[in-house]
């Protein structure tokens, strides 16, 4: 198992797979930190137009034992952040057996592209 971990990638459809797997396999140890980075969007590029949103697709998150659905209005916490960002706090949120504890979430531009940051403490429930 693993004390660190650190995802980095170009879409957010890419993590959601390694998620499940690492939670699922409990890839973890006690205590661990979980650390990703993703794109959120590309200010120069038409919302309509800009893959990373079009990306963030469906409103709902598929964890072990079914959807979970976004309601963003709902869940203040999650409401202020960009839409990939929210959906994977969800999926630890919820993820059977595991506790995810927010220590970090923010956003930052690299070149021409909207970046998010998300880190965790990972425990098991």
């Amino acid at each position: 198992p693993f004390s660190l971990v650190y995802l980095d990638y170009t879409s957010v459809e890419q993590w959601p797979r390694d998620v499940e797997l690492l939670c699922r396999e409990k890839l973890f140890t006690p205590g661990a930190v979980f650390a990703v980075t993703c794109p959120a969007r590309a200010p120069h590029v038409d919302p309509s137009q800009d893959v990373h949103l079009l990306g963030d697709g469906a409103h709902h998150v598929t964890i072990p034992g079914g959807d979970v659905p976004l309601e963003f209005l709902q869940i203040p916490d999650l409401a202020e952040l960009p839409l990939g960002q929210a959906k994977l706090e969800a999926a630890l949120r919820f993820y059977p057996g595991v506790h995810a504890t927010r220590l970090e979430a923010s956003t930052y531009s690299s070149r021409m592209t909207i970046m998010w940051v998300s880190i965790y403490r990972i425990g098991w429930a």
